[in-house]
């Protein structure tokens, strides 16, 4: 990582796991949400405060927003819904979750793949943990994710603040989330191709 320690105090973390193996290390911490909001409310279009915002304006006598009538791409600026993503969770199987709308910037075009298939062994094994404990908990949940990784165009080193929400279906069975990032630190390996995405 950039830097062996990086002060993620103001998200006001409540837990923090890290991992090591292979060559690949990250931090994966679980911050406060309304510490998160607030610092993210500083930050010019950002995509987490739009996402949370129509997060909220579409739920319903205080349940979850209903996947169906959720289409933020619809509704909020080009520039901000091309940092919200989905997960379908309807798959027994964790692994084999589907991510739809997720461009990519540091890895390509991830939509349409399931999360097994990500070249990060480490990055799919925690996301998939942070995905199902959103299913079990659905509420609002704000990660830092700072990660040293392994990937088919070398090793990226990265920091990124996602905020995931929850959204329902009218078939019971089935469950999304939904979720906006921003890179607090650029992908090293990508940064020049990636800088004009950054607000």
């Amino acid at each position: 990582m950039a830097s062996p320690n990086p002060d993620y105090s103001h998200y006001a973390p409540l837990q923090s796991i890290s991992e090591r193996a292979q060559g690949e290390n990250q931090r994966r911490i679980l911050c406060g949400l309304d510490s998160c909001l607030y610092q993210e409310a500083k930050i010019k279009d950002s995509a987490i405060i739009s996402l949370y915002g129509y997060w909220n304006q579409k739920r319903q006598n205080g349940g979850n927003p209903k996947f169906e009538t959720f289409v933020p791409k619809n509704d909020l600026a080009q520039p901000i819904s091309r940092w919200i993503s989905f997960v379908d969770m309807s798959e027994d199987y964790p692994p084999n979750f589907v991510v739809s709308d997720h461009i990519g910037f540091a890895l390509g075009d991830f939509s349409g793949k399931r999360l097994i298939e990500h070249d990060s062994r480490a990055h799919a094994c925690a996301t998939v943990a942070e995905y199902q404990t959103m299913k079990s908990f659905p509420q609002p949940m704000a990660h830092v994710i700072d990660q040293r990784i392994s990937t088919s165009l070398g090793v990226l080193d990265r920091s990124y603040l996602r905020l995931m929400l929850p959204l329902e279906s009218s078939n019971p069975s089935e469950f999304r989330i939904v979720y906006a990032m921003r890179y607090l630190r650029m992908p090293s390996s990508t940064a020049d191709s990636a800088r004009k995405f950054v607000r």
